[in-house]
């Protein structure tokens, strides 16, 4: 155990954590879209951003481990997560409003997918 890498975990999921919280006050009070607009804003970015990381981890140039978890296990581990995602489904299907819901659920996974393969892909382009 290192005690570093415990830290840059801890350190990145309470910046994460931060993140998710700042962008549902946001879109709760300067949009009027719901909140679970949030959840599937930040899991998009989140998969974008795991696939940069991924690519340039795959790549020629590589981040210390210290950095790699305080972004992949802390930041994005703390900013996307499945739980809001399966409370917000959760939440449509008890009110039945199950076009949303239908569309919720295959726009987190199909485009949060796509948005990890576009971020591994910008940054693959370049090699």
């Amino acid at each position: 155990m290192n005690a570093t890498l415990f830290f840059a975990v801890a350190a990145g999921g309470a910046f994460g954590a931060i993140l998710r919280y700042a962008t549902l006050l946001f879109v709760t009070k300067y949009s009027d879209m719901p909140s679970y607009f949030a959840t599937l804003f930040v899991n998009i970015t989140g998969s974008f951003a795991a696939g940069c990381i991924v690519a340039v981890v795959s790549s020629t140039m590589s981040f210390p481990e210290p950095v790699r978890v305080f972004i992949m296990v802390g930041l994005l581990g703390s900013l996307t997560t499945f739980s809001t995602f399966s409370l917000d489904s959760y939440i449509l299907f008890q009110r039945q409003d199950f076009a949303i819901l239908a569309i919720y659920i295959g726009a987190s996974v199909i485009v949060s997918i796509c948005f990890f393969a576009l971020g591994f892909w910008a940054l693959k382009i370049g090699e």
